[in-house]
């Protein structure tokens, strides 16, 4: 299966950026490889909760400094959750399928032991096991009146464990995954700002929810909006081009900043080799990217040190398209599917 492309509409910022005035920043979406590469034979997967139900949980609420420990009721379910976040989460990338049976029961020693024959009953190419899931929520309160809050802070991690085990009974673990959740804004410390003490069951679920995402965004490539940084004023023809870039013409852009880069003025050629390397990276180009990326860096060399801070916009560019070749190469293997 391949990824079902999203056609990325581009954001433009109308704030300068980064100290310098005729800079803009502007932002595109990039798709990133997940951190694993599944074998291209695995299109279907089972994902499987072997969490023990747990009945109670303790709860550490502060309270203008003095603590309190409540003993509070946990869905049990909570790891049926889990499972499904995460492969609602694959089935919408369209990258391979996941399924969840929350009929199955297993322990995670009998899903790993019996992880052929469950491959082949469920109909599936490999399993992800959910092993362990945890979650600490200390909520510290100042502001507490009346059952209503001024100030808090939720700082609750959540820890979940998973193994991959593929048709032929080989599996590997895969690193703990660990997420935070703050539950706590800008917002929340004005006085003004009243709100209920959230329960422990939506804690819970807004943890896991968080956590069981990150978990599956290292299965499945995703799109990341990035930000980049274009000259855009100080001239009429980069005014020019940067109003065909609004209107989404990036073709006429370019040939603008082409005509920029021949002309004599060293400091405006490079500053559109700069430009047309952002274009190519936004297509997808990383080869031209680079190639742009090292005219303008050529170009703010012959300035013998001037323009300094533009030049290192250059090559920071430049390293971040050498970590997008590598991004691409490993991406071509999770594509190929």
């Amino acid at each position: 299966m391949r990824i079902l492309c999203a056609i990325t509409a581009l954001l433009l910022t109308a704030t300068s950026c980064i100290s310098i005035t005729s800079y803009r920043g502007i932002q595109y979406e990039v798709l990133r490889p997940a951190e694993y590469t599944l074998p291209s034979d695995i299109e279907r997967i089972l994902l499987v909760n072997t969490v023990e139900k747990q009945d109670s949980v303790d709860l550490v609420i502060t309270v203008n400094g003095a603590q309190t420990v409540v003993r509070t009721t946990v869905n049990d379910s909570i790891g049926n959750f889990a499972v499904n976040t995460i492969a609602d989460f694959i089935n919408q990338s369209g990258y391979f399928e996941a399924v969840c049976d929350s009929s199955l029961h297993f322990t995670s020693r009998e899903a790993v032991d019996n992880s052929r024959d469950i491959c082949l009953r469920e109909d599936v190419d490999a399993m992800v096991v959910l092993e362990k899931l945890s979650v600490t929520t200390p909520i510290n309160i100042s502001g507490f009146e009346n059952n209503l809050w001024y100030v808090a802070n939720l700082n609750s991690i959540t820890e979940m464990t998973l193994r991959f085990v593929s048709r032929n009974g080989a599996n590997r673990a895969f690193d703990t995954v660990r997420d935070t959740l703050r539950w706590s804004s800008d917002a929340e410390t004005v006085e003004s700002c009243i709100r209920k003490l959230p329960n422990y069951p939506q804690t819970v679920v807004a943890c896991v929810d968080n956590t069981a995402n990150g978990f599956a965004l290292q299965l499945v490539p995703a799109w990341e909006r990035v930000t980049r940084y274009i000259y855009a004023d100080n001239n009429v023809k980069f005014a020019n081009a940067f109003e065909w870039m609004k209107k989404d013409n990036w073709t006429e852009a370019q040939n603008i900043w082409g005509e920029i880069y021949a002309e004599k003025n060293t400091l405006n050629s490079a500053r559109a080799a700069v430009n047309l390397a952002v274009s190519f990276d936004r297509q997808g180009d990383i080869e031209n990217a680079l190639q742009w990326c090292n005219n303008a860096i050529d170009k703010y060399n012959l300035l013998k040190n001037k323009a300094t801070s533009e030049k290192t916009i250059a090559e920071n560019l430049f390293k971040e398209m050498l970590e997008r070749r590598k991004e691409i190469e490993k991406l071509d293997k999770q594509m190929y599917r």
